[in-house]
């Protein structure tokens, strides 16, 4: 349920600031509001709290953003506390720009390899990645994890391209086991 309040509210705040013509000014906007909640842990706090009443809530939010971000976007903070979904506002706001970078087919990757990749590296996974996919530019997060012994691990959105050597080790290993098992079975 969480998901589908956070991908409506997001959804919505998005053809507001596409009708607008005013995307980026809308995502300079949600970034700054993502950093104040991550900073300003008081007033999250205050926000989330259940005993509060949505009527305060909503007077909290007026008196500290009102004439700091645009009148659109307090109007759309208030309307998330009315509607009791604060507890879901830092994950609709980051599914707000993950709609803001498909729109401007700005790819997110995330990569794991066994080893630090040198800007080169990064460059050429990059490039590479641009002539398969229909982006324009790529984000790229990189971590680093040992235990891949080798090889690369790609996501992006929901496809995984896992070339690492511990995954190829693995299925080695289930493919001797089941050549063992029946060579053990036709033994019988």
């Amino acid at each position: 349920m969480a998901k589908l309040v956070e991908e409506r509210y997001a959804q919505a705040l998005f053809l507001a600031a596409r009708e607008s013509g005013q995307i980026d000014a809308y995502q300079k906007e949600v970034e700054a509001l993502l950093n104040i909640f991550e900073e300003e842990k008081e007033l999250m706090q205050f926000l989330l709290h259940p005993g509060v009443e949505k009527e305060e809530k909503k007077a909290v939010l007026t008196k500290v953003f009102s004439g700091r971000i645009a009148d659109d976007m307090l109007c759309f903070l208030e309307l998330v506390a009315e509607k009791g979904h604060w507890n879901e506002m830092e994950r609709i706001l980051k599914e707000f720009l993950d709609k803001v970078k498909e729109f401007e087919k700005i790819g997110v990757v995330y990569v794991q390899t066994a080893a630090e990749l040198d800007e080169e590296q990064r460059a050429a996974l990059k490039k590479r990645i641009l002539e398969t996919t229909d982006y324009r530019s790529v984000e790229l997060h990189v971590t680093v994890d040992p235990d891949l012994i080798g090889g690369i691990i790609v996501r992006i959105k929901d496809r995984i391209c896992d070339g690492s050597i511990r995954t190829r080790l693995e299925t080695l290993s289930r493919e001797l086991s089941k050549i063992q098992w029946k060579a053990g079975e036709n033994a019988s």
